[in-house]
């Protein structure tokens, strides 16, 4: 894993606010959305943390059934009315769409596992965070960076194209998505999101 200190775009903010991203700042100044720095992961790197992501997951409901089973509400702080909603909704088994697991994590060399600082399995902006604003910063900026083989090629013919990259993410702690696309070579960079100022994982 490699950090890339990136100048961020002009006018970023109405940038992303033009693609629908309209929560780019926090409070207190700092950007939400972060172009200042991104990281390159190996193919192996990205591996590593989507295999980490099932097993969060997979604990993630084992503690959820816990909760249920145990009653544990109280434990935390979920007020009565939820309850009878909560159990509903878990033995129905809606569909689950998507969820973002924030690591933080050294890289390969470290020797150490990602850890998990939040998972936000609830927060609406992630998808578009991922597959929109993310994807439309790595074509414009993409091609300017100093590793930039990751690209696609252009497709032959009028196929249409899906986002695939092995990427990499922008400063403080890193969330990481994966888009997969055969034409996509083994490594690539993608901005992330920085939700407070945070020391680099690197």
């Amino acid at each position: 894993m490699q950090r890339i200190p990136l100048t961020p775009r002009p006018n970023w903010q109405h940038i992303v606010e033009q693609q629908g991203h309209t929560f780019h700042t926090l409070e207190n100044g700092h950007p939400y959305w972060d172009e200042s720095a991104a990281y390159e992961f190996t193919a192996a790197e990205i591996d590593t943390l989507e295999s980490a992501a099932n097993e969060l997951q997979g604990m993630c409901l084992a503690a959820a059934q816990h909760i249920i089973d145990h009653r544990r509400y109280a434990d935390l702080s979920i007020p009565p009315a939820a309850i009878p909603v909560i159990e509903a909704a878990w033995n129905a088994e809606p569909p689950a769409l998507y969820g973002r697991f924030d690591l933080i994590w050294s890289g390969a060399h470290s020797g150490d596992a990602p850890k998990l600082l939040e998972y936000n399995a609830d927060t609406p902006t992630s998808l578009l965070e991922a597959a929109v604003i993310q994807w439309n910063w790595l074509e414009e900026v993409g091609p300017h960076l100093p590793t930039h083989s990751f690209l696609p090629p252009p497709p032959p013919g009028p196929t249409s194209s899906t986002p695939s990259t092995k990427n990499s993410s922008p400063s403080g702690a890193t969330s990481t998505h994966t888009f997969s696309n055969p034409s996509t070579s083994p490594a690539s960079t993608l901005p992330g999101i920085q939700k407070t100022p945070s020391p680099s994982p690197t």
